[in-house]
């Protein structure tokens, strides 16, 4: 996961999103820092990469969004953009 730097990959965005209960991305998008540091082995450093990567993500989803169509995806509880058909 580019966006959110080394260190946050697939492992890490799934134990903050079952750790904080982030079902839907307006979840994930409301995450504040001493939240993120309250999930076990998440640091304020860890928080600022996650906190400065939603913003890269969100800009680079809302590019590719309105050129390719999404709709969104349940996924063991995290919510994934997938490829309309």
């Amino acid at each position: 996961m580019p966006h959110f730097g080394r260190g946050v990959g697939r492992r890490k965005m799934k134990a903050l999103c079952e750790g904080l209960d982030i079902k839907t991305l307006d979840d994930f998008n409301a995450i504040t820092e001493e939240q993120i540091v309250s999930v076990d082995k998440f640091s304020y450093k860890t928080a600022a990469k996650v906190l400065a990567g939603m913003a890269e993500h969100a800009e680079l989803f809302n590019k590719i969004q309105s050129i390719i169509g999404f709709k969104q995806q349940v996924t063991s509880g995290i919510v994934l953009p997938v490829r309309r058909s």
